[in-house]
């Protein structure tokens, strides 16, 4: 076996992969920072004063959308669009994540309502945001399906 040095392995569908995984990450990982403040700091602050428990509620339900998504949906969607759209989706989810939580805050400002509860207007976007996240989700199983499984849906 002969040896093979870094550059041969790092070819172009290679590097788009890293760089198309650590753009995923680094906009996951800001969602779930933003998030995390987000919701329990006081809405004079900017934020949506709920409770922990409701934020462990709004934490789960990502979850289990995400994993029932994930279980019954993704092979059918991946089979249907591929790694590429699935992946582009999942990035341009983003915009709709971000953009959402500035909205969420100034409803819940304009319509206020006793601390630790909002407006059905505020928990539509919170459900919005908790559909979008599986989206997300999908978009690292496209990553990590599309280097090493593709025959598998195909």
């Amino acid at each position: 076996m002969g040896e093979s040095s870094v550059r041969a392995v790092l070819t172009r569908p290679v590097l788009i992969a890293i760089q198309n995984y650590g753009w995923l990450a680094l906009l996951d990982i800001s969602f779930w920072a933003i998030l995390t403040v987000f919701l329990p700091i006081p809405m004079f602050a900017g934020g949506l004063n709920l409770p922990p428990p409701t934020i462990g509620l709004i934490f789960s339900t990502i979850g289990l959308v995400d994993g029932f998504n994930q279980l019954t949906l993704f092979p059918r969607i991946f089979k249907t669009f591929g790694p590429k759209r699935i992946m582009t989706a999942s990035m341009m989810s983003y915009w709709a994540i971000f953009t959402c939580i500035p909205w969420m805050h100034e409803i819940a400002k304009v319509q206020p309502s006793e601390p630790g509860t909002l407006d059905f207007r505020v928990w539509g976007l919170l459900g919005l945001l908790v559909i979008v996240a599986s989206v997300i989700g999908m978009g690292y199983s496209a990553s990590g399906l599309s280097s090493h499984f593709t025959r598998l849906f195909t």
